[in-house]
Parts: structure tokens; C-alpha cells; sequence
């Protein structure tokens, strides 16, 4: 049996990723989804991940989808932005 083919663009022996679960829901659906995940662990332990660089290319990137998606999936990203801005002082 041969390994399957990666994906134009995969680096060799890399896994490619399950598609986000956003491409086969709706994207209201999915805000929700991710809204109860940050609900059941908001108050919860901070862990500390990023680095000040690190935090502003994410959040960045959560402008992104704030910019392309109206309504809560845009909502949570452009939550998500901000509160890493607040929280790294970007």
C-alpha cells in the first residue's frame, strides 16, 4: 500500500490537518461552538503562550475573519483581537 500524496505545497512528511470544523457548518453554527468552549473555561487558569510578537501576528490574524465574516463568527474573532490587544498592551 503507498502513502497517500500530500497536498501542492506540504512540506514531506507532514500530516495535513482535518478541515476546520467552520468549513462544513455554517459559520453561525460554528461561533457558537467556539463560544461555549471559551465559556466553559472563561475565569478559568491563564496559561502564558505567547510572546509579545507571537500575540500581535494573532491577533492580526483575527482581524482577518472579524473583516470577512459579519455577525458572531466575526464578532468572537474581533473579541478575540481586541482582547489580546488589551492584554499584551499592542
Amino acid at each position: 500500500m503507498t502513502a497517500p500524496t500530500p497536498p501542492a505545497g506540504a512540506a514531506p512528511g507532514v500530516r495535513p490537518r482535518p478541515p476546520a470544523l467552520g468549513r462544513s457548518h455554517p459559520p453561525e453554527q460554528y461561533a457558537e461552538s467556539l463560544a461555549r468552549r471559551l465559556d466553559a473555561h472563561r475565569g478559568g487558569e491563564r496559561h502564558p503562550l505567547l510572546n509579545a510578537g507571537e500575540a500581535e501576528v494573532v491577533a492580526a490574524l483575527l482581524d482577518e475573519p472579524a473583516a470577512l465574516y459579519p455577525g458572531p463568527l466575526g464578532n468572537l474573532a474581533r473579541g478575540l483581537a481586541v482582547t489580546l490587544y488589551d492584554r499584551c498592551g499592542l
